[in-house]
This record gives C-alpha cells, structure tokens and sequence, in this order.
C-alpha cells in the first residue's frame, strides 16, 4: 500500500505570499501541504518569532 507524501511548505507558501507570515502558512495548507517549514528566533525578552533573520530591523517594530 503505498503512502501518502509528505509535502512540506518552506515558509509557507514562498513565491506566492511574503515568506513566514500567517496568509502564506494558510494558503499552503489550503493547498495540501502536510509539513509547514519556518525559521524562528527568540527576542531579547524570551519571545518566539517567526523570522528568517536572527535579528530584528527598526524598520519592523511596531510602536
């Protein structure tokens, strides 16, 4: 008997949605996807975040 795939979305839906935002991880489900794929890190007060990047711009605080 044959198994189903595992289909893994790499930060979620990459080239049709902004990479490791919640529209891309849910249009890649969606579509299927068994396997979401993220990159998190954890900020200076013990926060999880979804980012490719260790480090956080200025550019994206909310204030």
């Amino acid at each position: 008997m044959a198994q189903k795939p595992i289909i893994q979305g790499h930060r979620g839906c990459r080239g049709e949605f902004p990479e490791n935002t919640l529209p891309a991880f849910q249009h890649a489900l969606e579509m299927g996807i068994t396997v979401l794929e993220m990159d998190v890190c954890m900020s200076s007060d013990g926060q999880v975040l979804v980012s490719h990047e260790p480090y956080m711009n200025s550019l994206y605080a909310i204030k």
